[in-house]
């Protein structure tokens, strides 16, 4: 589960002292990469950087799976693309999802545990998402 804190920026790991897993990451690393390059017209890594304040570098460790991705990270690599944060999430061909279930309940899973969590001005935006 992902727990985070009242601050938009801080994201916590359930245990601090293990390292994370970072195969957790690959599959919504391979949507970011595929829906970048499918983008039309294409968008660079550097042009994703720029618009959601991140280097180049950590996109391309985003991209590999290699780096832990806060919420508002994702949320903005999502408007970047334009497209909703939960296409960002692994599909049911995912490895990710096909250990845990469906994709429909793995992505409910995830959004049900956002809504505990996150600040009121978060829940809205995520209801504002689902209803697009």
């Amino acid at each position: 589960m992902l727990l985070i804190d009242n601050s938009p920026n801080i994201v916590i790991n359930k245990a601090m002292s293990q390292a994370p897993d970072y195969d957790f990451y690959k599959p919504i690393a391979g949507n970011i990469r595929k829906l970048r390059s499918e983008a039309r017209p294409k968008i660079s890594q550097e042009e994703l950087a720029e618009k959601t304040g991140l280097s180049r570098a950590a996109i391309a460790n985003i991209e590999r799976g290699r780096q832990q991705i806060l919420i508002h990270v994702l949320f903005n690599i999502a408007k970047a693309l334009n497209v909703t944060p939960d296409k960002l999430l692994p599909t049911s061909n995912s490895p990710l999802a096909n250990s845990t279930g469906s994709s429909h309940g793995f992505n409910q899973e995830i959004k049900d545990d956002l809504k505990k969590q996150l600040p009121n001005n978060y829940k809205q935006l995520l209801k504002s998402l689902e209803n697009s």
